[in-house]
């Protein structure tokens, strides 16, 4: 008996189902040899605060027909058993992922998905992911599913819950007050975070990360409000500067304070936000507090002089 099953994208839980019909069981209800109907599995994703899927402002949303995982099945212990690359809206096979039968998995998956195609290429590329915020700018972020048990040719539904592993920096712009600046003008503020560490080992089989590394890297971007997508790591020599009006505003992160304690970690999931109030003439000034989408890490308070 071919055992098949569908992914369904869902958001805050509302199923969507993304099988466009019903498999050919090859027969009908009057011929007693007819093969009996295969037993599927459903796997519905949310996303916990995150085109790509579709996305609202604070990182939340949901796959869309169309869209892709690579999705990743191994022993429980760190084992890939199989992979495949599934898009919304398809219907897939047991018999296409070379388990045993009843044999116990451990489900993960990603986005964005990875380039291979097949499953040895999927399982090796798997082995060896390094992700590189350097490619985009800091501008591409990875979602991975935590672990879930299923039961090759049994399982009925998985559930995967989708969630940021990256760290998220965020800078506000804004003019400080008393003073005449337009948006216009905080526009063309620019806006450089460096010292960052922008690799860092994922392991797909455990959706976990390993440990921030690579050559030091700056990135850079221009804007009233910009952020980085980065890999998690200590705040150590991070600096930012902000150039606006020609005047270089520079702070290193591990220097803030979140409710009285110093920044010693950029975490995953989490959002570090810095409001900063610019002027032409005054010392620009670090601002308020800002809670994101993304299991806010807080936002840092006080002041810093030129």
């Amino acid at each position: 008996m071919r055992k098949f099953f569908t992914f369904i994208s869902v958001a805050a839980f509302m199923a969507v189902s993304c099988s466009e019909k019903e498999p050919n069981t090859g027969g009908n209800s009057g011929n007693s040899n007819t093969e009996p109907k295969p037993v599927s599995f459903k796997i519905e994703s949310s996303v916990l605060a995150f085109r790509s899927p579709s996305l609202d402002e604070n990182g939340a949303g949901n796959f869309n027909d169309g869209d892709r995982n690579s999705v990743f099945f191994s022993d429980g212990k760190g084992s890939m058993k199989s992979a495949m690359q599934y898009t919304y809206g398809s219907t897939c096979l047991w018999d296409d992922l070379v388990l045993a039968a009843d044999e116990e998995v451990s489900v993960t998956a990603c986005w964005p998905e990875l380039s291979a195609t097949d499953k040895d290429g999927l399982m090796a590329e798997a082995e060896a992911y390094v992700w590189n915020s350097s490619k985009d700018n800091g501008k591409s972020d990875l979602l991975l599913a935590e672990p879930v048990s299923a039961v090759a040719g049994k399982t009925e539904k998985i559930t995967l819950a989708f969630g940021h592993k990256l760290h998220k920096f965020s800078v506000e712009l804004s003019a400080a007050e008393g003073e005449d600046i337009s948006s216009e003008e905080l526009a063309e503020a620019e806006i450089k975070l460096s010292g960052v560490l922008p690799e860092i080992k994922v392991n797909m089989a455990s959706a976990t990360l390993g440990t921030a590394q690579g050559k030091s890297a700056d990135f850079s971007g221009k804007g009233s409000e910009y952020w980085f997508i980065i890999p998690p790591q200590p705040a150590g020599q991070i600096e930012l500067t902000v150039s606006f009006g020609g005047k270089d505003f520079t702070t290193k992160v591990a220097d803030c304070n979140v409710d009285g304690k110093p920044v010693v970690n950029l975490e995953s999931g989490k959002v570090f936000t810095l409001k900063i109030g610019v002027s032409k003439e005054k010392p620009f000034t670090i601002v308020g507090q800002a809670i994101s989408g993304w299991e806010s890490q807080g936002s840092a308070d006080g002041s810093i002089e030129l």
